[in-house]
């Protein structure tokens, strides 16, 4: 049987959650890795001022912006402690 490598602190946590709902608006949550919202977040600008992503819902919200708040418990946390950064895409307010 193989050694298990140890798990390394310089990855991303990409936690997809509650999405497919018909116009999701996606916070960046206070222990998101800043760096990686921020990217999706502009990725979604330039798309948009390209017209190759259509608006999100009735009034051209972004799918990306602004900050949540609340605090989100869920999977990532043990990440979270053990320094992973994390990218939490889970919409708000949740799905019904």
């Amino acid at each position: 049987m193989a050694a298990v490598e140890p798990l390394r602190l310089d990855n991303l946590l990409v936690l997809l959650d509650l999405l497919g709902s018909k116009h999701p608006h996606i916070p960046k949550y206070h222990y998101e890795d800043r760096g990686s919202y921020s990217l999706l977040s502009e990725l979604e600008k330039k798309m948009r001022f390209s017209n190759l992503l259509k608006a999100s819902g009735e009034n051209n919200k972004p799918y990306f912006g602004d900050h949540s708040p609340y605090r989100i418990d869920d999977d990532h946390l043990p990440f979270v402690e053990k320094g992973v950064p994390v990218l939490h895409l889970i919409p708000m307010p949740f799905p019904s």
